[in-house]
This record gives C-alpha cells, structure tokens and sequence, in this order.
C-alpha cells in the first residue's frame, strides 16, 4: 500500500481499515483505543499510551533494521519498492511484528495516526511480504 508526498517514491502506508492514503487527524482516539483490560490496571489512559508509544524506540526490539525501514506512530513504513525484498527477507520484518505486538500486548484497539489499526498493519505487510500477487506491490 501506497503513500506518495510530492516527488519522494512510494513507501508502505496502511490506511484507513487497509486503504492506502486513506488518513485522519494526526491524534489518538484514546476513548475507542483503550481495551477494557489495560484500564483495569490502575493506569490511566495517558499512561497507557505513552507506554505503547515506547513499544517505536525499544531497543531489545529494533535492534537490527535501518531506521529508515521502521514502523513508526504514523502507520508508515519508509519501504521504497526496491528494498521490499530485503525489508520481507531480513530482520525488519521481524521486528515490525515485534512491535506490533508490543503495541498488541499494551493497547489491543491502538490506533496509529494514520487510524490504521495493528490489523490492518499486519495484514498489509503480510500482503507485500507473501509469495501472492501482492508480493512488493505497495500500490495494491
């Protein structure tokens, strides 16, 4: 999946429930992202989210795939379309679904800016990284 910005190329963007491009405001629903188990812990919503938000800079996660390559809190991967069989065949890819469980584990309805969900983040880079027709194509 595809979002493109003036001349750059095109890089991995999961939108809206998996339509690429698809974005909102640049802020968490914490209402709607808070499962019923993690307010139960005594902490409080701002907590919670600043917690999950460490799950981008853990060290004992992203240990080994370019900076360039990680998901971040927009729901973007800077995947340019040549490097999508190193991004799929190497560390990075193990490591972006580390975090996604990380963020899994904290917050089950966290919402990335782009209102991607972990789902839709998953299922996107299981697309581009499968042996189908969607193998590398970010623009599907």
């Amino acid at each position: 999946m595809a979002g493109k910005a003036d001349d750059e190329a095109p890089y991995l963007d999961v939108g809206i429930n998996g339509v690429p491009g698809s974005t909102t405001s640049s802020s968490y629903s914490s209402s709607s992202s808070i499962s019923s188990n993690s307010s139960s812990n005594g902490n409080d919503p701002a907590q919670i989210i600043a917690k999950a938000m460490l799950c981008f800079n853990n060290r004992k996660i992203y240990r080994s795939c370019d900076e360039d390559f990680r998901l971040n809190e927009s729901g973007s991967l800077g995947v340019p379309p040549e490097q999508v069989d190193a991004y799929c065949g190497g560390s990075c890819l193990t490591e972006t679904n580390m975090v996604l469980n990380c963020l899994e584990g904290i917050m089950k309805n966290f919402r990335f800016y782009n209102a991607a969900t972990i789902k839709d983040v998953k299922d996107t880079v299981s697309a581009v990284c499968s042996d189908g027709p969607n193998r590398g194509n970010l623009q599907f």
